[in-house]
């Protein structure tokens, strides 16, 4: 047997940690995370180029407060995986996790 689940992000977003954060919450929510899983699957639908206009917050949204500093992170990081392999960097929180 298997099961699907499904989430939306609230907003558009091309940052490597929000989607991070929005698969392990799904998951987190929907296994027993001590189980083991066979096959898991993550895609996405409705997506939006990197130029596409974003809605601005009316009030202060300490998240998107350091997006452009987070973001140049995460283009250094993908670099860094691009330049010296899939294993060379990962994110912290990942490395004691086991799925």
């Amino acid at each position: 047997s298997y099961m699907t689940r499904q989430c939306r992000i609230d907003k558009a977003s091309n940052s490597i940690s929000t989607l991070v954060k929005y698969a392990m919450g799904l998951a987190e929510r929907s296994w027993d995370m001590g189980s083991a899983v066979r096959m898991l699957g993550i895609s996405g639908h409705c997506l939006s180029g990197e130029g596409a206009p974003v809605q601005c917050e009316l009030f202060s949204d300490p998240e998107t407060e350091n997006s452009a500093r987070r973001e140049a992170a995460e283009h250094a990081f993908i670099e860094i995986k691009r330049k010296f392999g899939a294993s060379s960097i990962e994110f912290g929180d990942v490395l004691d996790r086991d799925l």
